[in-house]
């Protein structure tokens, strides 16, 4: 019995010798995996990329800066250019507010017609759209417009053929409103028009399309004429006018002694007034009463009168058959428009045009 009870005490002491050893080893690897850690790799130098800043670009036709990537996009649409009647049954018109830019012409009978260009600022309804004249083959391509009006006689249906003009007569967003009576009640919807158009239009803009415009300093306008009230005699039936407004910085425009408002009630309103004589040519044409129709000369040069900041610029203009007019002084230097819309006054050679500080 004594020597059995010897051989369980030896097993239980070996037991306990190797838990005691193995408790040790465990220890030391414990202890040199602390004193000895696994080598840590350099950490890689990485230079920062430069902070590129978001390029900031200005609508083609006002000027206006187009600093985000929504108004970048817009910036690169080719404009609306669409026919808008000034007869008084057309008045009020509906959206030429929201115009960059509008040419007003002489049409028959003395009465005025617009070409009303709409890129940054697209209104969700035009009106009163009607015929195109012999003016609009030369604007449309000169700011690669896509052409909306609602008919034409043969010679200028014909020219909008062959000059490449992108013609929108046929797009589906005219409808006939109700508190007009015809044919001065011809409307265009534009909600999502270049949506709709761009499958078989292109529409991205050519940078070469742009009108010149720049902020300038008090001190540039030194040895100017002040002009703050301006009256254009355009025909015997229409007389526009303008005021300037110093606080706001804009010409509020009249016609026929008439402070002329949109259809919500709002004053015309315009950051430049650009008068430009130019040639009538009587055309082979005539309208409906027997009254002649005219060949506009826009392409080529004449004498301009520039009305900006409540100052007169005169000098001369010059436009050929795809490229917008032009300004330059008595010295041949640049005139820039100021930031903002503009209306382009186009009136005979032998017109006058009169403007006074207030």
């Amino acid at each position: 019995m004594k020597s059995k009870k010897v051989v369980i005490c030896s097993v239980l002491a070996l037991v306990l010798v190797a838990a005691i050893t193995g408790l040790f080893v465990t220890a030391c690897q414990n202890k040199k995996n602390k004193e000895v850690p696994a080598p840590v790799k350099a950490k890689e130098v990485v230079s920062k990329p430069a902070i590129e800043e978001k390029p900031v670009d200005v609508f083609p036709l006002t000027g206006a800066p187009a600093d985000d990537l929504e108004k970048l996009g817009i910036s690169e649409r080719r404009p609306l250019s669409i026919k808008i009647e000034n007869s008084s049954d057309a008045r009020p018109q509906t959206g030429i507010n929201h115009a960059d830019l509008i040419y007003e012409t002489e049409v028959e009978g003395g009465e005025t017609r617009f070409n009303c260009l709409f890129q940054s600022d697209i209104p969700s309804e035009v009106g009163p759209v009607r015929s195109a004249r012999l003016s609009d083959i030369y604007v449309v391509p000169q700011y690669q417009g896509i052409l909306f009006y609602s008919g034409a006689n043969i010679q200028v249906a014909d020219l909008i053929k062959t000059t490449g003009i992108t013609d929108m007569s046929n797009f589906d967003g005219y409808h006939r409103v109700n508190f007009k009576y015809a044919p001065h009640n011809y409307y265009l919807t534009l909600d999502g028009v270049y949506d709709k158009i761009m499958t078989n239009t292109q529409v991205k803009l050519d940078p070469k399309y742009t009108v010149l415009h720049k902020e300038i300093e008090a001190a540039d306008n030194k040895g100017l004429e002040k002009a703050s009230d301006i009256s254009i005699d355009m025909t015997p039936a229409s007389k526009p006018s303008y005021k300037y407004d110093e606080a706001t910085k804009k010409y509020t425009r009249s016609f026929n002694d008439t402070v002329q408002t949109d259809s919500d009630d709002v004053p015309v309103t315009t950051s430049n007034v650009v008068v430009m004589e130019a040639a009538y040519v009587e055309s082979p044409m005539k309208d409906p009463a027997g009254s002649p129709t005219y060949d506009t000369l826009l392409s080529g040069k004449g004498k301009a009168y520039i009305f900006r900041d409540g100052y007169k610029i005169e000098g001369t203009w010059e436009a050929t058959a795809n490229t917008p007019p032009v300004f330059k002084d008595a010295n041949g230097k640049d005139i820039p428009l100021a930031v903002g819309n503009a209306w382009y006054e186009v009136i005979r050679t032998d017109r006058t045009v009169t403007s006074t500080a207030s």
